[in-house]
């Protein structure tokens, strides 16, 4: 599973995946040690999760993680400048201003790698169709 990980995309996306896994665990120790009576806080570490466990999919050449992760990234921008000033804005606020900008790079990652990891998800190896 290890070996699959690292080899079915490129190295790119296990490294950045590796590296989400990291971020991820590193909000989710910090909000347990200094925990905060505000809730937005306390939920800093749900999109974040949220985000990893949908880019470990795209390592695993998931379609749907791949679909999942641009939407979710989609949603949250919208919420974030479509809501008005309030509790939802001041969660989004609080939990995604630090992945915002990465996960908008994220998604033109996976937008550049499409059709490679759509290909991997469906079984079909390129050099077969290139020849």
């Amino acid at each position: 599973m290890l070996k699959r990980y690292f080899t079915l995309t490129p190295i790119v996306f296990p490294i950045i995946g590796l590296a989400l896994i990291i971020y991820f665990l590193s909000t989710l120790i910090s909000v347990i040690n200094f925990g905060s009576s505000l809730w937005e806080y306390n939920l800093q570490p749900l999109p974040l999760f949220i985000y990893t466990a949908l880019w470990l999919g795209i390592c695993f050449a998931k379609r749907t993680a791949l679909i999942g992760f641009i939407v979710f990234t989609v949603i949250m921008l919208t919420t974030y400048y479509l809501f008005p000033e309030g509790l939802i804005k001041n969660f989004i606020l609080s939990a995604l201003i630090e992945p915002m900008p990465v996960s908008i790079a994220l998604s033109v990652l996976i937008l550049i790698f499409y059709q490679k990891i759509d290909r991997l998800s469906r079984g079909i190896n390129l050099k077969e169709v290139k020849q």
